[in-house]
């Protein structure tokens, strides 16, 4: 789901139509497939198999006694591999193209055919080289690449973005009482008058500078009713907002201490601890997966010796 998230974005509708569109798929997607059909699949395994099974499904007896049955497994098996090979693989060559040649770069067949040969090359190598040993691949992968894509990436983007968020809500707080003036009030009564379309609203923008100053004083003053609020107080709220991002002399009282500390935690603490978590549980799925292979390749290529696949007559017991 996190790497064709990306790709995605850029075939949704632009607006807040777009992000619901956005966000409802990936809900649908990380309740209803990972959640129940993994977590399903995965409980009723494990209760029924334990521990009498190979960490690749591919080379498990499936339905001990039924040739037939199992073909059809194995067919319907391998159509879902080839399916979900096509989507990886877009997501995939989209960001090495992007990588390698830009945003701008114009559309070129040769290009775009020479980054899938050398995926799919590159992709055939470790399957000849490890045939039978994908867990120990997708062990690897997923305690690098999926740590980053999962945890340390969104973390950076989350603090980039506040960080950006409150620089900008400082300028426009300074600013926002001198310009929210009878302009704002004509140009919200002719922006009523138009018919909305939420497909062309843009996402991180108001409709003009009046809109935005307007929102900056709401956001400034959202503790009293606009309605309340003389002009000195939304001046003394603006600049106190703004002498605070500077040099935050309103942390000298206990109470401003109190807060400011409380936000710290809550802007700093729980991304850290989501880096740390997930950094800490890579590196030691990293430990393991790099163990099991090197015992492989020492062992020739041969797998070593384990608890037996499960038999019907396991099953049945």
């Amino acid at each position: 789901m996190q790497p064709m998230l990306m790709p995605l974005l850029k075939e949704m509708p632009s607006g807040p139509a777009g992000t619901r569109l956005t966000e409802r798929a990936v809900h649908i997607t990380l309740f209803a497939v990972a959640c129940g059909v993994y977590g399903t699949v995965g409980v009723f395994g494990a209760s029924i198999f334990g521990t009498q099974t190979e960490s690749n499904i591919m080379v498990n007896d499936l339905l001990p006694g039924f040739r037939t049955a199992t073909l059809v497994l194995y067919a319907s098996l391998l159509v879902y591999l080839c399916c979900g090979m096509v989507t990886t693989h877009y997501a995939l060559r989209a960001s090495l193209d992007l990588l390698l040649v830009g945003p701008d770069a114009p559309f070129t067949w040769t290009r775009q055919i020479a980054e899938t040969l050398g995926i799919l090359s590159c992709a055939t190598t470790v399957a000849l080289l490890f045939p039978t040993q994908a867990e120990k691949i997708f062990a690897l992968t997923g305690c690098t690449a999926v740590c980053l894509v999962c945890y340390v990436i969104p973390v950076f983007i989350h603090l980039a973005v506040q960080r950006d968020v409150q620089r900008m809500q400082t300028d426009e707080c300074r600013g926002a009482v001198g310009t929210h003036t009878v302009s704002a009030a004509t140009e919200t009564d002719a922006a009523a008058t138009r018919t909305p379309d939420p497909l062309r609203e843009p996402l991180l923008e108001g409709t003009g500078p009046d809109v935005r100053a307007a929102a900056a004083v709401a956001a400034c003053c959202c503790s009293k009713p606009a309605g309340l609020l003389t002009s000195e107080s939304l001046q003394a709220r603006a600049e106190d907002r703004g002498s605070s991002s500077r040099g935050r002399p309103g942390c000298s009282s206990m109470r401003g201490a109190v807060q400011c500390v409380w936000q710290s935690l809550c802007r700093y603490t729980l991304p850290a601890a989501i880096v740390v978590i997930g950094v800490g549980f890579s590196i030691a799925g990293l430990y393991v997966g790099f163990l099991d292979l090197m015992s492989y390749l020492d062992d020739g290529g041969t797998e070593a010796a384990g608890p037996p696949p499960a038999s019907s007559a396991s099953i049945r017991a």
